[in-house]
């Protein structure tokens, strides 16, 4: 699992490796809630304005198996993108971030499946 920093409050863009593949994490605050997009290391998206639902997998329900038909290059991204709150609860702020109430996870493909087996 890869714990991903975000120092800001507003947008921030950063590159991350994922099982050996380059991509981009974008977050931004919409002045409501937080919106994220993944992209391949060349801009592509993978996915676009996510809404960042805390404690909730934000990849599972965003259509990206349509996309594997598109790109195959897709197919190898099999993990999972999850936003925590310390405190558990369902309200993600601006400042969350900053302040460390909130943590933002990869979970790669294997672990992911691994997690999955274990709470099943």
């Amino acid at each position: 699992m890869l714990q991903v920093e975000i120092n800001t409050d507003t947008r921030t863009k950063q590159s991350i490796t994922i099982d050996n593949n380059s991509y981009f994490i974008e977050l931004a605050w919409t002045g409501l809630f937080w919106n994220l997009s993944l992209l391949y290391s060349d801009n592509t998206r993978v996915v676009a304005n996510v809404k960042v639902v805390p404690n909730f997998p934000l990849l599972s329900f965003s259509g990206r198996s349509k996309m594997a038909k598109i790109n195959k290059q897709l197919v190898r991204f099999r993990g999972e993108i999850v936003v925590t709150l310390s405190d558990y609860s369902r309200e993600l702020k601006a400042d969350d971030f900053i302040t460390g109430r909130a943590k933002l996870f990869i979970i790669e493909g294997d672990e992911l499946d691994a997690l999955l087996a274990e709470n099943s």
